[in-house]
C-alpha cells in the first residue's frame, strides 16, 4: 500500500499519465462521495491541523471528504485535482476507505515528503488561499466540486451541516461533523477606549481583523455596508448642545393623558437634553460580516452630574421603539406583550465612569397602566440568544437573600427600570423606598431592592429611573434557594380584573392557585382541621406579615390587583423551609398607599383594616376573603396583631427618617432634569407635594404610627362583637350594642372618617358593652376576656333595621338570638404594643369558667349567661326573664 501511494504521487508529480479504472470497478457508491471541508492556508492555530508539515516546515492544507451513507465506500480508483484538465492530478489511495458517515483526510503541498507520511493520503499541489476550485473525479468526470473563496488564515469553507449543501467560512473542524457553531464568525470591532464617561473630548479609533472593513453609525442603527465606512478616528465631544432628536418627537405619540385631561403643557422638552455619543460598528471581509460592536461615550457629563446615580445606556435601531407599526414605545403598541414585543438592544452600565457591564439584551415596555405613561418603564432580558444569560454584575449592590441565609444577590437574569408607576410625576422612589423600609424591618415576604438610576437612549437623556429586582424564577431561586423549573409565580392578569394568570412556571399551574383559594371560600378556619390544613396550603407568617404590611400602608391600589404569590410545585427535599409547595406572598406597587395625592383611602387614618375585613365579607375579592376567614380564627388574629406592631415598627417615623433622606439624596434634584425632559405639568414642586403627603402619612400629627391602634381596638371589638351570644337578653337589651356596632362598622368602613370619629364609635361600642356588664367584670388576670372559642357569628341572621349603615356592612350585628355559644366579651386590654385583635383570648368559656371570674349575669334579669336556651324560654314563660332594662 505504502508503495503504491508513493507510486503515485511520484507519477502525478512527474506528470504521468496515470489509466483510470473502468466506471463498473468503482465503488457502487463512489458518486455520493462530496468533499466537506477545506483549509487553504494552514498556520496551526484555531484548532487546525498540525500532524502534517512539508520539508520547509510549514503545516500542510487539507481536503475532507464526506461518506453521507451507512455503508463504507472505498476510495480505490478515484483522484482529487485543482486543475479540470487534469482529472487525474493525484490519485487517491487504492484500498482506502471512507466509513459510514465517516471522513476522510487529504493533505496537499508540492513541498510534502511523501515518505515521510505513508500512512497519510498526500496530493502533491498546493490550495491558494486567494480562492480554489477542488475536484474528486472517477479519473474522468467529477464526482463531487468545492470552489471555495479566499480565506483566512486556519479557517475554512465547509458544508454545514456535513454533507449538506450549505457552505459557509468555519472554524475547523477536521474529522468532525460542521455545525452551526463552527461557522466562523468574523471578529466585532474593536474600539481603542471602553464605554464610560470622560471630561474632555477625545479621537476614537476603531480595528478590526486585517483585510476587513469597518462601517459604523452614531445614532443607533444597526450597521452595514451602506453605512459610514471607518476611515479614520472619530472625534468624541460633549454633544448637549446638538440639536434634540428622539427628545424632539412630540410627546402625544407616546401618551394621550396629558392632553386628554389635565395639561397643556409643551409637548417636548423645551430646553437641549443631556447627549452622549453612541458607536454601532461591524466588520465585512469576503462578504462576511461580523457581529455589531457598540459603545457608549459621555463627555462633560457623568456619574457625578447625576449626583452619583449610575447611568445605564440603551443603544438600539429607532424603529424598535419608535416604528408606528412596530416601535414597542409608541402610545398603540405600548400595551403589548410577550416575546413577539420584545426588542434587541445593547446596554452600558455606567458607574464611577466606567462601564461595568457592556452587553446585548432583549428589552420590553413594563408595567400595567403606567405603559400609557410619557416616560415608560422597562424590563431587559439577559438571554443566550442574545450573548449571555445573565447580568453578571451587581447593578443593585448589597442584595442578600431573602430567606434569611444571607447569600448575595450579585447577578440577574432581568432586571426593571421602573418609572415610579403612580408616583411617576411626584417623588418616583415611594415604592422602592417603601420596599426598603419593609427588608430592613424583617418583614417576612418577598421585596424588591432598588436604587435610582438615569437611562439614555441612543444618547439622548431619557430621565431618571428606579433601577429594581424584577420578580422571577431566578429571583427565587436567588432568595429561597428553590431550584427555577420549580418555581410558580401568580399574579393578576391586568387585562382580566380580579383573574389570576401564571407569571412564572406551566399553564397548568393555575389550577394550583385556584385549587388553593377555592377551598378557602369553603373552608371554615374556626375549626382546628380546617386551619391546620390552610397553614399546609400557605404560609401563615407571610400572609401575616403581606397583610399587616398593606393594611398598614393603607395601600389604594390593593387587594383588588398589585398582588402575587410564588410556591415550588413540589417539595425539595433538601430545602424543607422553602420548597414546600406552601404559597408564600410577594410586595410590589405600593405607591398607591402612605398617602399619595393625599387621597381618603390613603390617608393616616384611613381604617383600612375593616375595610378588607368588610370586603371580604362580600365574597368578591379573593385575597380580602382569605383575610376575612383567617381573621376569623384566633391563632392567625393573634399572629396578624403581632404582624401589624412588626409593620408598625418597620414603618415607624425614624425608619421613614432615615429612608426619606437616602432616597432624596439619589433622587430628588435628579428629579429637575426629568421634569424638563418630559413636560407633563408638573414640576419639582410635584415632587415637594409627594413628600409633603408621606411626612403627614408618617410623621404628621395624626401619624399612622398612632392611628393604627384605632385599627387595632375597632376590629377587636367588631371580632368579639360577632361571636357574642345574645340568647339570654332580649332583643330590646341589645338593641343599643347592636346600633353601636353597625355605626362602629360604617364608620370605619368609610374612607376620611378620621381618628376622632372612629374613636367616638369605638368608645360607644365599649359603652353599649359595658351597659350588659360585659366589659370589666369578666377579664381573667391578663386583662384578657373568656368568650367561647368555638361561638357562632352574630351575623348570620335578623333585621336591625338601623339604618347607620348599609347591609353588606351591618349583617354581622342581625341576629339578636342565636342561642350557639356561650356569651362573649370584647376586650380592651392592650397588648405590650397596643390592643390585641383577637376574638378570644381566654382558655375556656364564661359558661364552664370555674376558675377565674364568677359567671356574668344579664343585669336585667339575673340570669346566668352560661344557661341554656330551653331554661331561659321557660323562665321567659313564667315572666321571670324579659322585662325591659331602664337603661335601654
Amino acid at each position: 500500500m505504502k508503495a503504491r501511494i508513493c507510486a503515485l504521487a511520484i507519477a502525478a508529480a512527474s506528470g504521468l499519465t496515470l489509466m483510470a479504472l473502468p466506471a463498473s470497478a468503482l465503488d457502487a457508491n463512489a458518486s455520493k462521495l462530496v468533499i466537506n471541508e477545506i483549509c487553504t492556508s494552514n498556520k496551526g492555530e484555531n484548532g487546525n491541523l498540525t500532524d502534517v508539515a512539508d520539508s520547509k516546515g510549514k503545516y500542510c492544507d487539507w481536503v475532507e471528504i464526506y461518506n453521507p451513507t451507512d455503508t463504507a465506500i472505498d476510495l480505490s480508483g478515484m483522484y482529487i485535482t485543482d486543475n479540470a484538465a487534469n482529472p487525474q492530478k493525484a490519485a487517491l489511495p487504492d484500498g482506502a476507505t471512507v466509513a459510514a458517515h465517516g471522513y476522510y483526510i487529504v493533505y496537499c503541498g508540492k513541498n510534502i515528503n511523501s515518505e515521510d507520511y505513508a500512512d497519510k493520503a498526500v496530493a502533491k499541489f498546493g490550495l491558494s488561499a486567494d480562492g480554489e476550485k477542488v475536484t474528486i473525479t472517477d479519473g474522468e468526470n467529477a464526482i463531487d466540486t468545492m470552489e471555495v473563496p479566499a480565506l483566512a488564515d486556519d479557517l475554512t469553507y465547509a458544508r454545514v451541516p456535513s454533507g449538506s449543501a450549505d457552505l459557509a467560512i468555519c472554524d475547523p473542524t477536521p474529522m468532525a461533523d460542521n455545525t452551526a457553531e463552527s461557522v466562523h464568525k468574523l471578529a466585532a470591532p474593536q474600539f481603542s477606549r471602553a464605554s464610560g464617561a470622560f471630561t474632555e473630548s477625545f479621537d476614537l479609533g476603531i480595528t478590526a481583523e486585517e483585510g476587513a472593513d469597518i462601517y459604523y453609525t452614531t445614532d443607533g442603527s444597526t450597521p452595514d455596508e451602506n453605512s459610514q465606512k471607518y476611515t479614520g478616528e472619530i472625534n468624541v465631544y460633549d454633544r448637549t448642545s446638538d440639536e434634540n432628536n428622539l427628545s424632539a418627537m412630540k410627546r402625544e405619540l407616546f401618551t394621550d393623558w396629558y392632553d386628554n385631561f389635565w395639561n397643556s403643557s409643551p409637548s417636548q422638552p423645551e430646553v437641549k437634553v443631556d447627549k452622549g455619543t453612541v458607536i454601532r460598528a461591524v466588520a465585512i471581509k469576503n462578504g462576511q460580516t461580523s457581529s455589531v460592536a457598540a459603545a457608549s461615550y459621555f463627555v462633560g457629563i457623568g456619574n457625578d452630574t447625576y449626583y452619583g446615580v449610575p447611568i445605564i445606556s440603551v443603544v438600539t435601531d429607532s424603529d424598535n421603539l419608535f416604528d408606528k407599526q412596530t416601535g414597542i414605545y409608541m402610545k398603540d403598541n405600548a400595551h403589548n406583550k410577550g416575546k413577539d414585543w420584545e426588542r434587541p438592544v445593547h446596554i452600558d452600565f455606567i458607574e464611577d465612569g466606567e462601564a461595568k457591564l457592556s452587553q446585548d439584551c432583549g428589552m420590553r415596555i413594563q408595567g400595567g397602566y403606567s405603559r400609557g405613561d410619557y416616560q415608560k418603564s422597562l424590563r431587559f432580558y439577559a438571554r443566550s440568544s442574545y450573548g449571555a444569560d445573565k447580568f453578571n454584575y451587581p447593578i443593585i449592590s448589597g442584595i442578600t437573600s431573602r430567606d434569611g441565609e444571607g447569600r448575595e444577590v450579585a447577578d440577574f437574569e432581568k432586571f426593571v427600570l421602573r418609572n415610579g408607576g403612580n408616583d411617576a410625576n411626584y417623588t418616583k422612589f415611594k415604592d422602592s423606598m417603601i420596599q426598603s423600609m419593609a427588608i430592613a424591618g424583617g418583614m417576612d415576604y418577598a421585596a424588591q431592592s432598588g436604587r435610582a438610576c438615569v437611562a439614555f437612549i441612543n444618547g439622548e437623556y431619557w430621565g431618571v429611573y428606579t433601577l429594581q429586582e424584577d420578580y422571577t424564577d431566578s429571583y427565587i431561586k436567588d432568595h429561597y434557594d428553590v431550584k427555577k423549573k420549580n418555581v410558580v409565580i401568580i399574579k393578576p392578569d391586568s387585562d382580566n380584573y380580579n383573574q389570576p394568570k401564571v407569571d412564572e412556571g406551566n399553564v397548568e399551574d393555575l389550577t394550583l392557585w385556584t385549587n388553593d383559594i377555592g377551598w378557602v371560600y369553603s373552608a371554615d378556619l374556626t375549626k382546628d382541621a380546617d386551619y391546620e390544613k390552610f397553614g399546609e396550603k400557605f404560609d401563615i407568617e407571610s400572609l401575616a406579615d403581606y397583610f399587616a404590611t398593606e393594611i398598614y400602608l393603607s395601600n389604594e391600589d390593593w387587594s383588588g390587583k398589585n398582588w402575587s404569590v410564588w410556591r415550588s410545585r413540589e417539595a425539595e427535599a433538601a430545602n424543607p423551609d422553602h420548597s414546600d409547595c406552601r404559597w408564600r406572598f410577594m410586595l410590589y406597587d405600593t405607591e398607591m398607599g402612605a398617602n399619595l395625592w393625599g387621597n381618603a383611602g390613603e390617608s393616616p387614618t384611613n381604617n383600612k383594616l375593616v375595610q378588607v375585613y368588610e370586603l371580604g365579607r362580600k365574597d368578591n375579592d379573593p385575597l380580602a376573603v382569605m383575610f376575612y376567614k383567617t381573621m376569623q380564627n384566633e391563632d392567625f388574629a393573634e399572629k396578624f396583631n403581632a404582624s401589624l406592631d412588626k409593620a408598625a415598627a418597620a414603618f415607624s417615623s425614624e425608619n421613614y427618617n432615615t429612608a426619606l433622606s437616602n432616597y432624596e439624596a439619589q433622587y430628588y434634584e435628579n428629579l429637575r432634569k426629568y421634569f424638563e425632559r418630559f413636560p407633563t405639568g408638573s414640576g419639582i414642586w410635584s415632587a415637594d407635594q409627594g413628600i409633603s403627603w408621606m411626612n403627614t402619612f408618617f410623621n404628621g400629627s395624626n401619624k399612622r404610627g398612632d392611628y393604627y391602634e384605632v385599627m387595632k381596638e375597632s376590629m377587636a371589638l367588631m371580632l368579639k362583637y360577632e361571636k357574642f351570644d345574645t340568647s339570654p337578653y332580649t332583643a330590646d337589651s341589645v338593641k343599643a350594642l347592636k346600633k353601636a356596632y353597625n355605626s362602629l362598622v360604617s364608620t370605619a368602613n368609610q374612607t376620611g372618617s378620621g381618628k376622632t370619629a372612629q374613636q367616638n364609635k369605638i368608645d360607644a361600642l365599649k359603652k353599649a358593652f359595658d351597659e350588659l356588664k360585659l366589659i370589666g367584670d369578666d377579664t381573667d388576670s391578663s386583662g384578657a376576656d373568656s368568650s367561647s372559642a368555638d361561638s357562632s357569628s352574630a351575623a348570620d341572621s335578623s333585621s336591625s333595621g338601623d339604618t347607620s349603615s348599609s347591609a353588606d356592612t351591618s349583617s354581622a350585628a342581625e341576629n339578636s338570638s342565636s342561642g350557639t355559644s356561650s356569651a362573649s366579651s370584647a376586650s380592651s386590654a392592650a397588648s405590650s404594643s397596643g390592643t390585641a385583635i383577637s376574638s378570644s383570648t381566654g382558655s375556656s368559656s364564661s359558661a364552664s369558667s370555674t376558675s377565674s371570674a364568677a359567671p356574668v349575669t344579664n343585669p336585667t334579669t339575673g340570669v346566668t349567661a352560661g344557661l341554656s336556651a330551653a331554661l331561659i324560654g321557660f323562665m321567659a314563660a313564667l315572666g321571670v326573664v324579659g322585662k325591659k332594662n331602664k337603661k335601654d
